[in-house]
């Protein structure tokens, strides 16, 4: 595949001809509701949902063909507030099918050059997996590493990712509603404090791998108390730091929220150069309808191994090399290597895919140790002026 497709305009591009006036599951805005006909006083079953600022009513036995398109709607009022409500729709739900192997797939996701390639392989097999499946990870590495490039690409293919920046326990709630598949969250270290406590039970909550999040406080609008998470993987992306007084998230959070989130280090590149190679100018040509139809194929190949991969993986049951006291990360270390798995078309391509995995990890855990060293001895230093 052209590299130009994942370039963000181009697909862009895609996600307007394919989802333009479609509802989707991370349209979904609260839980089913109860509605009586003014006629029958019988009781129908609706769920909200919100695109674009409009409020849609669908009747709950279309729930299950989502993504759809709208085919009629008429404005009504419920409780004071304006919805449109849906009478017919047709289900636009992709079928999957293998148009590529697993190891063509992963290849052909933005293949550009990068100064750590098997790192950056590696990686996009970890996002490939958190859709997938469910895992709970987090990430650093110095910006323009392309850390959350994969799920910005994945929203715009299937529509149900999304990333955010220092998020608001507001903003948390909202996309949660949506049912999205991987939540991605960015300068989660620089959060306000009144912000850490709703942000933390979170973690702990997804860390566990529990079915549903209960939010402390009622939920207002169109957000919910209580979300399911049952299918949800949590990606965490943050910078390393300029200088020795900014935090990192293990400063930000407890022991117990760190040992849920399994953590991992992208090495390559500094503060002034990328380890991402590549340029990006302006997409000078159009996006064509042999563009639209390359990445539909793509994307009807990524279904079937969304459906399939369980089934593939019995026949590729090798060792797992390590393991953990950690029995949270030993699950996020498990299921990271289905997807090693997957890619590799022998035990010994596993092999060394899992040491480059397991490289990441190390690399992290002897950052942090280091990290840790510098902040006592800055504390230290500090006491001893305050001494003085």
């Amino acid at each position: 595949m052209k590299k130009e497709l994942y370039h963000y305009d181009n697909i862009n591009a895609f996600n307007r001809q394919r989802y333009d006036h479609i509802l989707n599951a991370n349209n979904i805005s609260g839980d089913e509701i109860a509605i009586k006909d003014k006629d029958t006083e019988e009781e129908e079953f609706f769920y909200p949902l919100k695109k674009n600022k409009i409020n849609y009513l669908l009747p709950s036995q279309y729930i299950d063909e989502l993504p759809l398109k709208i085919i009629n709607d008429y404005k009504s009022s419920w409780r004071s507030k304006a919805y449109k409500m849906i009478t017919s729709i047709k289900s636009i739900k992709i079928i999957g099918k293998k148009t590529m192997s697993y190891k063509q797939m992963i290849d052909n996701f933005i293949p550009y050059a990068h100064i750590v390639p098997e790192e950056f392989k590696v990686w996009k097999i970890i996002c490939n997996v958190a859709y997938m499946s469910r895992i709970n990870i987090r990430a650093i590495s110095y910006p323009g590493w392309l850390k959350d490039s994969p799920l910005v690409i994945l929203a715009m293919l299937r529509g149900d990712v999304t990333t955010l920046n220092k998020p608001t326990f507001a903003k948390l709630k909202y996309v949660l509603a949506g049912n999205n598949k991987i939540l991605g969250m960015n300068e989660v270290q620089n959060i306000k404090s009144e912000e850490k406590y709703p942000l933390a039970k979170y973690y702990e909550d997804v860390g566990d791998f529990k079915p549903k999040f209960v939010s402390d406080s009622r939920a207002t609008g169109h957000t919910r108390e209580e979300c399911s998470i049952i299918n949800h993987s949590s990606m965490t992306f943050y910078n390393f730091p300029k200088k020795d007084t900014e935090t990192l998230f293990d400063d930000v959070f407890d022991p117990k929220i760190l040992s849920r989130i399994f953590p991992i280090l992208l090495s390559g590149g500094n503060h002034d150069e990328t380890a991402c190679l590549e340029t990006f100018g302006l997409i000078n040509s159009e996006f064509t309808e042999e563009d639209y139809d390359e990445m539909t194929a793509y994307l009807k190949n990524h279904v079937y191994y969304e459906e399939n991969y369980k089934e593939l993986l019995k026949a590729k049951a090798w060792n797992n090399p390590h393991s953990f006291r950690n029995t949270r990360w030993q699950r996020n270390y498990d299921t990271i290597c289905q997807g090693l798995k997957l890619y590799s078309d022998d035990e010994r391509e596993f092999i060394r895919l899992e040491r480059v995995f397991y490289s990441m990890h190390r690399n992290y855990m002897d950052y942090i140790a280091n990290w840790k060293m510098t902040e006592e001895q800055r504390i230290g230093t500090t006491q001893i002026a305050k001494k003085e």
